[in-house]
């Protein structure tokens, strides 16, 4: 990514963003452009604002891409034009989805891909188990492949250590095809060199990364506020956990269609305003309705407490939402939102850090 920062205003808040090139287009003509992703998860790329799954259907279809075709006329606006002939690709689509999801994590101060497999390194220090080694091979291979160089840096500048010691003894090097196998004596060697070098890596966890400052097994559930234009998945996976999801809910003597409508509705101080967000037809109607409506006075007081209870209104009244929720694990759980940065990763992440509370006391409810 290139180091120049970007920020767009969302309710009067600044979103930081950082841009990297990438070309546009298809049918054998592309444009060089700039893409932003921000720390909510939003992307800009000379339209719409785009979710990362919607920016991952753009890359997999090549509409998006970090390599145009053989051949391809390329041009940079108000620059040159030319054909594009011998083209050496550096990085891949995946690569490239890896890569914006890892800016996403390091701009909301959270470690991202390669400090979370740093983290697992840490922790087999204390837990040398089979389990442990497996998740510091998991996280290894979940860095996109262009940002493993050196994840213990200077210690082991090649991965030659970290590769053997995620390696299965008689198969090649992990990451490899082919290649020679590892034997007994350099899996037991690595292990010992790995576990040394991990103390150097050992280091007090920045402030601004505290709350994350444990080793989780079970990955993030990442959250964000997606039109579905089909209609919602059946049976539904973790998007039933946004407040969009049309799961109806009864809380504060009224009943609302969903979450959004709910936190909306209560936010007006007219009555009359509250009923019409309430009775909006669809989450996209309810922002309209809500739209430039007063909020009570004491709103800022009461908003996360009021979220409170409406999640857990929401995960009562239909238990198979909870079982979703329960299913994430240990797993820390963001959320992204282009309407207001209080809720979502760019800001506290107060969906998701309620969501977290809300499933340890599910999981000490349904302990024996």
């Amino acid at each position: 990514m290139a180091n120049r920062w970007v920020y767009r205003t969302v309710d009067g808040e600044q979103i930081p963003g950082r841009v990297r090139p990438v070309f546009v287009g298809g049918d054998g003509r592309y444009i060089l452009m700039n893409l932003a992703v921000y720390a909510d998860g939003a992307v800009e790329c000379g339209g719409p604002l785009l979710t990362l799954e919607e920016l991952r259907t753009k890359i997999a279809d090549g509409s998006i891409t970090v390599q145009p075709s053989d051949g391809a006329r390329v041009s940079a606006p108000a620059l040159a034009e030319w054909r594009a002939t011998d083209v050496r690709g550096y990085i891949d689509a995946d690569m490239l989805h890896g890569e914006l999801l890892d800016v996403v994590e390091q701009l909301n101060g959270r470690p991202d891909s390669k400090a979370r497999c740093r983290r697992l390194i840490v922790a087999y220090r204390a837990d040398r188990s089979e389990h442990a080694r497996l998740a510091v091979r998991a996280a290894y291979l979940a860095i996109p492949a262009h940002r493993r160089r050196a994840v213990l840096s200077h210690l082991d500048p090649r991965n030659r250590v970290l590769r053997t010691f995620i390696s299965e003894v008689g198969q090649p090097p992990a990451g490899a095809d082919d290649g020679p196998e590892i034997t007994e004596r350099q899996f037991r060697d690595a292990v010992a060199e790995l576990v040394e070098h991990s103390e150097a890596l050992a280091e007090p966890v920045p402030s601004r990364i505290v709350a994350w400052d444990d080793v989780r097994e079970s990955p993030t559930a990442a959250l964000s506020q997606v039109p579905y234009a089909r209609g919602w998945h059946d049976p539904p996976g973790v998007e039933a956990l946004t407040p969009d999801y049309p799961a109806r809910i009864s809380a504060f003597g009224s009943s609302y269609p969903s979450i959004t409508h709910a936190i909306l509705a209560l936010a007006a101080a007219d009555p009359a305003d509250h009923d019409r967000i309430a009775r909006a037809d669809g989450t996209a109607a309810a922002r309209a309705a809500a739209k430039g409506v007063t909020r009570r006075a004491d709103w800022h007081h009461r908003r996360l407490a009021v979220m409170g209870v409406l999640l857990r209104a929401k995960l009562t009244q239909h238990p198979e939402l909870a079982d979703i929720l329960l299913a994430t694990g240990d797993g820390r759980i963001t959320y992204s939102s282009g309407d207001d940065g209080f809720w979502t990763a760019a800001g506290a992440n107060w969906i998701g850090r309620l969501l977290e509370t809300i499933r340890s006391e599910l999981a000490l409810s349904r302990t024996p």
